[in-house]
């Protein structure tokens, strides 16, 4: 029994490096395909390495597959177009949104992203606990933070596309900063909305909330160039 476990444990294991590797293929692909100043075509590179990264972390859980991807899918356009609309309203709209709210240091932005990033997250991680009740907080996990990715990396796609105001390196490293961090962003926000749902433990999750900012706080301290 226990050796079955085992090897039931490598087979995730491996699965999810297979996953991940598909999604790192996918961002080294487009990446490189701007240093070179083309366009990789969507149907014939992007596409397909989108494809088989989704397929392979689908084996990770007991849900259809189908379902799975069309839930995973679903919901990353939901937020990409909350993205988009987030960003034409802070910067294209010309309502001259201040930056922070007055008289205090909130970040408008920031405070809509987080909002935005929640709220998604968590009608879809209900939705996943409701076809399979069973699932772990790993694997919701999991799946907010592709959601998360896929939308990020499809809207700072856009963006680079865009906006032609910088250098082709100067996006490429705005690209890059905003895959990576909203990814990790989604996937902390994912693990405190999973976490919270199968346990419903506020109080460990509190715990898990405040040793996060000061971890923030922390790194806000030790890099105030780099965050700020």
């Amino acid at each position: 029994m226990w050796l079955d476990k085992l090897n039931f444990g490598k087979l995730q294991s491996q699965a999810l490096v297979r996953g991940w590797t598909n999604i790192a293929e996918l961002f080294v692909l487009t990446s490189s395909s701007y240093f070179q100043s083309t366009v990789a075509p969507a149907d014939g590179i992007l596409i397909p390495h989108l494809r088989k990264a989704l397929d392979v972390v689908c084996h990770l859980t007991k849900l259809p597959a189908t379902l799975k991807k069309r839930l995973t899918i679903n919901f990353s356009g939901v937020l990409l177009i909350g993205l988009l609309l987030e960003w034409w309203l802070l910067y294209l709209s010309g309502l001259n949104i201040p930056e922070h709210i007055p008289h205090t240091p909130i970040n408008v932005g920031g405070l809509l992203l987080i909002i935005l990033l929640l709220t998604i997250l968590i009608v879809f991680i209900k939705k996943l606990v409701r076809q399979n009740s069973s699932s772990s907080i790993l694997t919701l996990t999991l799946y907010g933070t592709i959601i998360c990715f896929i939308a990020e990396f499809l809207f700072q796609l856009i963006k680079l596309l865009t906006q032609n105001d910088s250098t082709l390196k100067d996006r490429f490293i705005d690209f890059s900063i905003g895959v990576i961090g909203i990814t990790f962003l989604g996937a902390v926000l994912s693990f405190f909305v999973s976490y919270q749902i199968k346990t419903r433990r506020t109080g460990m999750l509190l715990l898990f909330v405040i040793l996060f900012m000061a971890f923030v706080v922390f790194l806000r301290t030790l890099l105030p160039t780099a965050l700020n």
